[in-house]
């Protein structure tokens, strides 16, 4: 494995670090994923490179990202502690993070068109190379925006909704934005479909865990719309069994609609889809035993949904793939894969 660390320009700043005691590259769902590298200040360790501890540490200090021959991140720690270089930092997706909406913006159209019109206006100076269509993902609907949001932990929630991502990659010497829609790779999946399939008969999953949580489920909702505009949308079983909440959608204009039934028909739906966001929650989390089949990259992907089997629990869920960790170290490779909405974080001490 080698190492690179490089400009603010991805220009090489130094011959390739060859040896690493360890390093991560955790990929997330919904979120800038991070990074993580060791490696030892001890002079002659790196073949043909030769640093000195000194020189290495200058090096780290100077550069701006790092990166192997598939991933890149920003480095945003340096320390050394017990002659070990610790470097630490994000992937490229933090590019997005770092820009903020400077007044609040309303984006009207699908999903896919929001996206691409907030990337032009808050992040257009960046050279960033769209790679082919953003999909609209969703009718058209509107997307508020407030003044002070972070650009890309906006986008990763207008995607994150549709089961959609973004990722930004260093390709060729450039940086490439692209949108992806995961793939059902679950049983119920479209016939055709390469299935993604982890169970415990298999062995090829572990740290399984079941979560039932009840007591936040909101079952009847208020919604007011920009003139004040009041409508319900009621899933409560009895009157002595609701859990009310109260939402205005300010975003939701009478204006916008062809009548009054349309525009309180958008309101409901918007209540209806709060409801949905907040009811009764079974979430099964669980993480894929390394160098077991089916093979991540190939057989499915970051934001796939896959099938989960739990038999010691009697339970099985479609379970969307919301991390990667990819760990190198003592000469080796591994990959180890999380599903499920609760991830578990990145490994950045290890062993």
């Amino acid at each position: 494995m080698e190492l690179y660390f490089m400009d603010r320009n991805f220009a090489a700043v130094s011959p390739p670090v060859d040896t690493a005691v360890s390093l991560v590259w955790s990929l997330r769902y919904g979120e800038c994923g991070t990074f993580a590298a060791q490696l030892p200040l001890t002079p002659g360790t790196y073949g043909d490179t030769a640093y000195t501890a000194k020189e290495l540490l200058k090096v780290a200090a100077e550069a701006v990202y790092l990166c192997d021959r598939q991933y890149c991140g920003r480095i945003e720690t340096v320390t050394c502690r017990d002659a070990v270089l610790h470097i630490g930092g994000r992937m490229l997706e933090c590019l997005l993070y770092d820009r903020v909406a400077e007044a609040d913006t309303v984006y009207s159209g699908t999903a896919g068109q929001a996206v691409r019109a907030a990337l032009n206006r808050w992040a257009g100076d960046l050279p960033l190379t769209v790679m082919g269509e953003i999909p609209d993902l969703t009718e058209e609907m509107v997307f508020p925006m407030e003044a002070g949001e972070v650009l890309g932990r906006w986008m990763h929630r207008i995607l994150a909704g549709c089961g959609a991502m973004y990722s930004v990659e260093l390709r060729d010497g450039g940086l490439v934005f692209a949108v992806t829609v995961g793939t059902d790779r679950s049983l119920d999946s479209a016939p055709g479909t390469n299935r993604a399939i982890f169970s415990e008969d298999f062995g090829n999953i572990a740290g399984l865990e079941a979560e039932l949580y009840r007591e936040a489920a909101i079952n009847r909702i208020y919604v007011e719309g920009s003139d004040g505009t009041v409508v319900t949308a009621d899933h409560a079983p009895a009157a002595d069994q609701r859990r009310e909440s109260y939402r205005k959608a300010a975003d939701i204009r009478p204006a916008e609609y062809s009548s009054t039934a349309a525009y309180r028909a958008a309101l409901t739906r918007r209540g209806e889809e709060l409801l949905a966001e907040n009811g009764e929650i079974f979430r099964l989390t669980c993480r894929g035993e390394y160098d077991t089949r089916p093979a991540y990259g190939r057989d499915y992907r970051l934001g796939d949904i896959c099938e989960v089997q739990g038999d010691s629990l009697g339970v099985r869920q479609a379970v969307r793939l919301t991390a990667v960790d990819v760990v190198y170290e003592g000469g080796t490779v591994k990959l180890y894969p999380w599903f499920g909405d609760a991830v578990a974080r990145i490994r950045n001490t290890i062993g």
